[in-house]
């Protein structure tokens, strides 16, 4: 019996550790080709390079091996030898399009400014089969032409550019793809048309930061807004000390200030505050209750500081402490 068990065990453990094997797959119904090769520059940063492929992989019926795991794209320098930068495409199945990855999708390769090849020259775009997936893995290549560069060079309007083809790549994809409505890649608004919310979830798959590099094709972007810091001061109060100078109601207003030797009118507080308590007195007896006697009262409180019976600094100061008391009543009661 122990021995039984010994010999069962690293059986066990082999079967444990084994991963799922796949079958070798044929090679695509015929030769891939690529609906398009965009190439960008100056977009996160002068002097970098984006590049998006619109390719279709043909295959009648997707293998059950996924595209990115059944080959792998190189981006080639001029000598037809020396790989710039390598990707897997994006799967993703959707609605009826259950491709595993195959038939059309999109490929990106980002260069940033100290890694960017340059810019205009003839490169290729390889597709290469993996051995895992293939007994006798294939390849095909393709030439980045000089029409495929962009000519534009403002980062802004390369964005934009950018945001425009991405969309255009999408409501393609709606038709390669056999979508229907529900869940088109697109949606159109009054402001424009969009990527719909499957629409972000494949190409912030397939392109990895997307939201910089093409922001408007998404309906909300994110923006850095300059605000700079305001500078306070008391110019605002001061025209309201002086708006009546040179009027009937300005010259009494001094006249009220000299009555008693002062630099505020005391006779126009004191009225202030006389009206103030009267209205909240005459809410109170009319059946209303001491809180709406303090609202109502506050009304000739904000009149009597506006027609300059006492500082408009005063009337802020009031409004401070009732904020204070009403934030720790709320507080309290919380």
């Amino acid at each position: 019996m122990k021995k039984l068990i010994i010999f069962i065990i690293p059986i066990l453990c082999l079967l444990a550790l084994a991963t799922p094997a796949y079958a070798y797959i044929e090679p695509p119904d015929s030769t891939p080709s690529l609906e398009s090769i965009n190439v960008y520059r100056n977009l996160l940063e002068p002097g970098d390079m984006f590049v998006l492929v619109y390719s279709n992989i043909p295959y009648e019926t997707p293998p059950d091996t996924p595209a990115d795991e059944s080959f792998i794209w190189r981006m080639v320098d001029t000598d037809n030898t020396t790989m710039l930068a390598s990707n897997v495409v994006y799967v993703f199945n959707i609605g009826t399009a259950d491709f595993n990855g195959y038939g059309y999708n999109i490929i990106p390769f980002y260069f940033s400014a100290d890694d960017a090849p340059n810019w205009g020259e003839t490169y290729t775009i390889r597709i290469s089969g993996t051995p895992v997936a293939f007994e006798d893995p294939p390849e095909y290549n393709f030439q980045v032409s000089s029409s495929d560069y962009s000519d534009l060079t403002d980062s802004d309007d390369v964005k934009l550019e950018l945001s425009v083809r991405v969309l255009i790549i999408a409501e393609d994809l709606n038709t390669k793809w056999g979508l229907t409505s529900d869940y088109y890649l697109t949606v159109d608004e009054d402001t424009g048309t969009y990527l719909s919310l499957y629409g972000q979830s494949f190409f912030r798959g397939a392109i990895y930061g997307i939201q910089g590099l093409a922001p408007e094709a998404f309906r909300i972007t994110y923006i850095d807004i300059e605000a700079p810091s305001r500078e306070w001061g008391e110019e605002y109060s001061e025209n309201l000390i002086t708006q009546f100078d040179g009027t009937w109601w300005g010259d009494a207003l001094v006249a009220g200030n000299n009555f008693f030797d002062l630099d505020y009118n005391l006779i126009m507080i004191l009225i202030t505050w006389a009206l103030v308590f009267g209205v909240m007195f005459a809410v109170i007896r009319l059946g209303g209750d001491i809180w709406m006697g303090l609202i109502i009262g506050a009304v000739p409180l904000i009149a009597c500081a506006k027609l300059g019976f006492y500082a408009f600094g005063f009337l802020g100061l009031l409004a401070a402490i009732c904020m204070l008391y009403i934030s720790s009543s709320l507080w309290k009661s919380a």
